[in-house]
């Protein structure tokens, strides 16, 4: 069974509708999780780890994972962020306590997301999640080197699908319509129901995902 006809069936789903994405209720990241180990995801990235709790999440959750934790965990002029390099030095400091249990299954790349994702082989990771910059151009950047590196029935995920208020620097929201639209993806998803209903899981900022299609076969003629 491939991706899509697994997480069609996973979530319940007989089809999906034309208006996108699809939301799905009663899903948060954590679940995800879950779900790359029960598709048999063995190699992964966390783009954007800040202390390492999502990372710990991703390979708790997938015993078989190999997981890249990548962050500069440094003050950027193109960052407005108040915090200092201190601030940032502890989030790494954190990061390696948490994921230290996990031995050899867990390596962390203090380096930039981008010049990781240029040093490394297309379709060489089965799934990628995306916490990274927000701005659009940054998150842009991210979404287009990863999908590269993402194989063909992979799935390309990221955090913090979310109308922010007027001036805030974190277009994610905006970047995942425009590519998925420009791409023609369909589906693809949010895990969550935009309105929250009573007693249903849903993170606060919610997951987008979509599975990785192959490229289309091009006949020269």
């Amino acid at each position: 069974m491939n991706t899509l006809d697994y997480l069609l069936k996973r979530f319940g789903l007989k089809g999906y509708p034309h208006r996108m994405p699809v939301e799905v209720p009663g899903f948060g990241r954590d679940c995800l999780a879950r779900i790359f180990g029960e598709l048999g995801f063995t190699r992964g990235a966390e783009i954007g780890v800040k202390e390492g709790d999502y990372s710990r999440v991703l390979l708790a959750e997938n015993p078989r994972l190999h997981l890249l934790s990548i962050d500069p965990w440094s003050v950027r002029a193109d960052y407005h962020d108040s915090r200092g390099q201190a601030i940032f030095d502890g989030y790494y400091e954190a990061t390696k306590r948490q994921l230290a249990p996990f031995g050899e299954r867990s390596t962390i790349l203090r380096d930039f997301s981008v010049d990781v994702a240029r040093r490394m082989d297309d379709d060489s990771l089965d799934f990628v999640y995306i916490d990274g910059h927000h701005s659009f151009q940054a998150c842009t950047n991210d979404i287009a080197e990863w999908s590269r590196v993402v194989r063909p029935d992979g799935i390309v995920a990221g955090h913090d699908y979310a109308i922010y208020k007027s001036g805030a620097d974190i277009k994610v929201h905006q970047v995942v319509n425009a590519w998925t639209t420009s791409y023609y993806i369909a589906p693809w998803f949010v895990l969550g129901r935009k309105e929250k209903g009573i007693d249903e899981i849903r993170d606060r900022h919610r997951s987008f995902f979509w599975v990785k299609s192959a490229p289309p076969r091009v006949e020269l003629i």
